[in-house]
Parts: structure tokens; sequence; C-alpha cells
């Protein structure tokens, strides 16, 4: 079991998470509803945590199992309801730049969603969270160098797909 109690890694590290969580998700709600099921997964593994063991990484291997299940779960409906008309459309922006840079957003946030889920992780964690590789490299099961790998090739089809559409 760890050394800290567990109220206090939700204390420490609950902020941090929903940030992440929100970039993954896209979603503030889908957020909440991943930590809160983050934390529960979390208790109940507690009790099984070693000491040596880094609390930070398993939190975020949590949370992105979490994520990752309720992003498979969401495609499932998607799927389900395809076809299906919009129910609302969203408020127009007041200013055209703005409205520009709303679509943008969205439009990366959106590709971001369709990387694989191991290259989407690891650039949120690296570019959003500011995490170091060898975290990133534990909480996703690999080696620093893989987790490395995963974040630069992720930004690499980033900025090539965006480099697309600007010359199209």
């Amino acid at each position: 079991m760890s050394e800290v109690p567990f109220e206090r890694l939700i204390e420490m590290y609950a902020g941090e998470l929903l940030g992440y969580l929100r970039r993954l998700t896209g979603s503030r709600e889908d957020a909440e509803d991943c930590l809160q099921e983050a934390f529960l997964r979390a208790y109940r593994a507690f009790p099984s945590l070693r000491p040596d063991s880094n609390p930070r990484a398993w939190l975020y291997t949590i949370a992105s199992r979490v994520a990752y299940s309720h992003g498979r779960r969401a495609a499932r409906r998607r799927h389900a309801l395809a076809g299906a008309a919009p129910l609302t459309s969203q408020r127009a922006q007041s200013a055209e730049s703005q409205a520009e840079q709303a679509e943008l957003l969205q439009a990366v946030r959106a590709f971001v969603r369709r990387l694989p889920h191991k290259q989407r992780a690891a650039l949120v964690m690296r570019r959003y969270q500011g995490l170091g590789y060898e975290v990133i490299g534990e909480v996703l099961g690999c080696s620093p160098e893989a987790a490395r790998a995963s974040a630069y090739q992720a930004l690499k089809k980033l900025r090539a797909h965006f480099a697309e559409e600007v010359s199209s």
C-alpha cells in the first residue's frame, strides 16, 4: 500500500487528471464522469498499490484506460445513432475571426480524438500536462523512447493533416 493516504492523492491530482481527461474526451461532462470512474477504480485497487510505485503514473494509467473505454462506448453509440439529425446547433460567433479560431480548435480536437489511443494519450500528457517521457512510458506501459515516439508520431500526423488543410 502507498505511504500517501488515498484522500491526499485525490487532492493532489484531481485537477490535473480532470484537465487531462477533458483533453482526451473533448467534453467537461465526459471528463468528470471519467474522473469519477477512475477514482472509484483507483480506490478499489489502492490497497494493492506497492509503496515504491509512482502514484501519479498509476492514476494516469487508470484515467487513460477509463477514457479509452469511454471513447469506445461513445463510438458505438454514435455508430448506432448514425443518420440521426443533430439535436442542436452551435451559436454563431460575433466576430468572424473568433468563429474561425473556434472552428480550427474544434477541428484540432476532433483530429486528436481520432488518433490511436496511445498516440493521443502521449501527445496530451506531453504537450498539455507537461509530463516527462519516463512517466508517460510508465502510464502507457512502454519505454520512455516508445512514449517519445508516440507523441512525435501524433504531432507529425497533426501537423501533416493541418498543412494539407491549409494548402487545399
